[in-house]
C-alpha cells in the first residue's frame, strides 16, 4: 500500500516536471 503511494507519487512528480519541462520549451520557441 505504501509503496504504491510511493510510486503514485513519483510518476506524479515526473509527469509534472515534465509538462513544466514542456511548457518552457514550447514558451521559448514561440519567442
Amino acid at each position: 500500500m505504501v509503496f504504491q503511494k510511493i510510486i503514485f507519487f513519483l510518476e506524479k512528480n515526473v509527469v509534472l516536471k515534465w509538462c513544466h519541462f514542456r511548457g518552457a520549451y514550447q514558451f521559448k520557441e514561440t519567442l
